[in-house]
């Protein structure tokens, strides 16, 4: 998560220092003056910020699971729960920290959860970022995608929350 940070805020450094030569207010084809920005300064940039750009598409590939459609965002959670599971029962069984979590119960609530923190804290703030380069079309898109997750994992939780009958 360090390593995650530290290129966060570099592309964030990058990002808002390269903007602030740059006319965006000249539009490309598609209207979007971020796009113009970087077809303006994408010829200047250096080899360090080649890496640091080309690393922060590979992050957001990574990641981007959350912000599409919801089915494929639940299918994929479903997988990395499974991971996580498994691996929080491996750790008992050698008796090692945990890690992961160990317990399947409230399974659906704690996956909503997990995806919900995960949306807020870490994809968003980085996507919010990274759609400077992206076209509005594309930005609505994951934008609106991840909303509609939000909403749907907020109400998940809402509805399946273990501590709800304890009272």
């Amino acid at each position: 998560m360090a390593r995650h940070r530290d290129f966060f805020t570099r592309f964030q450094e990058w990002t808002q220092a390269t903007q602030k030569g740059a006319d965006l207010s000249l539009t490309s084809t598609s209207g979007d003056g971020p796009c113009k920005w970087f077809e303006q300064t994408s010829h200047a940039v250096g080899e360090d910020d080649r890496k640091l750009l080309l690393s922060m598409c590979i992050k957001c590939a990574d990641l981007a699971n959350v912000v599409k459609p919801l089915s494929i965002a639940d299918s994929w959670a479903e997988r990395i729960m499974e991971e996580f599971y498994a691996q929080g029962e491996r750790e008992i069984q050698m008796n090692l920290p945990l890690t992961q979590f160990s317990s399947r119960e409230n399974a659906a609530w704690r996956l909503a959860k997990h995806q919900l923190s995960f949306l807020t804290n870490v994809v968003s703030p980085l996507f919010e970022s990274f759609l400077q380069l992206a076209d509005s079309e594309s930005r609505a898109l994951v934008r609106d995608h991840a909303e509609k997750n939000t909403v749907a994992w907020t109400k998940r939780m809402a509805d399946l929350d273990p501590g709800k009958g304890a009272n």
